[in-house]
């Protein structure tokens, strides 16, 4: 490296030993990035030469720093980590299994609407690349909670939607990294008054916990029931309230992930409710059935509702609302 003309030495050197600025990592986390997310050559050379544990260190480095800085950096680490776990799912898993993630992993505007969930293509596994993933557990978790004290939801959503590629490839040593941690109390908190594309994202953390078995003690599980059936029929209330998100029953197969590659967040939340409750009621045991019991009593519930009103105007003789109104 030459020193730049009438520099004095010293001061070059000066300036090649000081600590690269919060913008210049950021330009070039986003170029690793997106040489990442192009094929999966790429993401193959960049796993061989370590870049996920750097990464992991470097976002270790960049949580605790209240700055939009830092918070871009994060975004960019974040879009690294969910590049390197890309198309990595276990053939067992290959068929049935969707993962959320945005088709633009640039930072959003703040109308920002996060996409469908989509299949992924299933490269080798291999164990060092498992064990390199594990250590980016953590730093997606500080990253998430940095950024919903910062009130970035859209930050906060994406790296619990890394967080949980990450899950759904990284093998036994991803799932003993996330039994220590902090997942559960972390996930607790950001489905507190959270936005609907952030608890789309919880739940869909929540279905992959219960997948890998982290999510498993009775307690737990019928915390996240309630949440989840809660969260699931308010969306659908909201969608069939007048003014509310306008969506037509025929196109109700888009919500559970058909080529959403534009689905509103109420919908996609939905979809990531439904997989998560068939996923906790299919955990073996007592659990799981109860899981199932529970839901099934919450729709039947939901269509006593919807019944009554009808029953009473046609047969408990109440005048009628409406003139059209029809005969049984």
């Amino acid at each position: 490296h030459n020193p730049a003309p009438g520099l004095p030495i010293g001061a070059a050197q000066q300036n090649m030993d000081q600590e690269p600025s919060l913008e210049t990592r950021r330009l070039a986390a986003g170029c690793l990035a997106s040489w990442a997310e192009a094929n999966d050559a790429n993401r193959g050379k960049l796993m061989g030469l370590g870049l996920a544990g750097v990464v992991a260190n470097a976002a270790r480095d960049a949580t605790g720093r209240s700055s939009s800085a830092a918070l871009e950096l994060q975004w960019e680490l974040v879009r690294i980590i969910a590049a390197l776990s890309e198309g990595s799912l276990p053939a067992s898993l290959h068929r049935d299994t969707q993962v959320s993630s945005s088709t633009n992993h640039h930072r959003p505007s703040a109308d920002y609407q996060y996409p469908s969930k989509r299949q992924r293509r299933q490269p080798p596994r291999h164990a060092a690349a498992e064990h390199a993933l594990a250590s980016c557990v953590d730093p997606l978790l500080f990253i998430a909670a940095d950024a919903a004290v910062e009130g970035d939801e859209a930050l906060a959503a994406f790296a619990l939607a890394a967080l949980a590629k990450v899950a759904a490839v990284g093998g036994p040593p991803v799932t003993a990294t996330l039994n220590t941690s902090n997942v559960l109390p972390l996930l607790h908190k950001l489905a507190s008054g959270c936005g609907t594309a952030l608890r789309a994202e919880v739940a869909c953390m929540v279905q992959w916990l219960a997948r890998i078995r982290v999510l498993r003690e009775p307690n737990d599980i019928a915390l996240w029931r309630d949440w989840l059936l809660d969260g699931l029929f308010r969306q659908v209330s909201n969608l069939r309230q007048p003014g509310g998100v306008k969506y037509q029953l025929e196109q109700e197969d888009r919500l559970v992930g058909r080529d959403e590659l534009h689905a509103p967040p109420e919908g996609v939340h939905i979809s990531c409710c439904i997989d998560a409750l068939s996923t906790l009621s299919a955990l073996p045991g007592t659990p799981g059935l109860a899981v199932a019991h529970h839901w099934l009593a919450a729709m039947l519930e939901q269509l006593a509702s919807r019944v009554w009103p009808y029953n009473a105007v046609v047969y408990a003789g109440v005048p009628s609302p409406s003139p059209t109104a029809s005969s049984p």
